[in-house]
């Protein structure tokens, strides 16, 4: 009977294995905001994993940057990392951590706020529940 399961269990590792891509980058999106003097700021993510609950996140000019796991040089790091909105020329950000931005703007203004656990948990709830101008990244 031992020898059954043995077998199961590499059935089912050889299945597994045949499934995931093991050289996929994972799934990138971009999204684009532009300034009334057309300069462009890209929100870019990458996820990856068996259910994609791995994700890096850049606020970059390079639509391209984070295509590969290999561009994460500047990326945060974790799900959902951020809420966000833009409007008037200004990509407002809000977030549990401090977050740096390796590159200038010069007509984009990025204004920041870190909050604790639970104010940021209850914006969270308020964008999902369609009560509050500001955005997850997973609704792109």
């Amino acid at each position: 009977m031992e020898q059954k399961h043995r077998g199961l269990v590499y059935l089912f590792l050889l299945l597994f294995i045949g499934c995931v891509d093991i050289n996929s980058d994972g799934d990138f999106r971009s999204r684009v905001f532009t300034s009334t003097n057309g300069e462009n700021i890209y929100i870019n993510t990458l996820n990856w994993g068996v259910t994609y609950d791995k994700q890096f996140t850049v606020l970059t000019k390079d639509p391209n940057e984070l295509r590969k796991r290999e561009d994460s040089l500047f990326a945060i790091k974790g799900l959902e990392p951020f809420v966000y909105r833009f409007e008037n020329d200004t990509l407002q950000i809000i977030s549990l951590e401090k977050i740096n931005i390796h590159e200038t703007f010069q007509t984009i203004k990025i204004k920041f706020s870190v909050l604790g656990n639970i104010e940021y948990g209850r914006i969270q709830d308020s964008i999902r529940q369609g009560r509050s101008k500001y955005r997850l990244l997973s609704n792109y």
